[in-house]
């Protein structure tokens, strides 16, 4: 069995986007952030990826950086297929 880090939604990733109270914003001060406001273990996982030294200049820079890798992370992601018992 293939087991999965939990992916959060881009819901739940705009919703905390939406708490940044100001920008530039250095990814160690966004991951704080998530941290402090109670932004889910998933939100923080999903920002952890990102390089050190990233620096997000504003809603529509983070907004679109975000999307980007949740689109290559769902790309990346293994299909699983049903396979009857009697294959194995």
């Amino acid at each position: 069995m293939i087991m999965l880090a939990a992916q959060p939604s881009l819901n739940e990733l705009y919703g905390f986007i939406n708490k940044v109270p100001r920008y530039p914003l250095s990814i160690q001060r966004l991951l704080k952030l998530a941290a402090d406001t109670g932004a889910s273990k998933e939100v923080v996982n999903f920002y952890r990826i990102f390089a050190k030294d990233q620096v997000f200049d504003n809603e529509d820079d983070l907004a679109g950086r975000t999307e980007q890798i949740q689109i290559m992370r769902r790309e990346e992601m293994p299909i699983e297929a049903e396979v009857a018992p009697e294959e194995f």
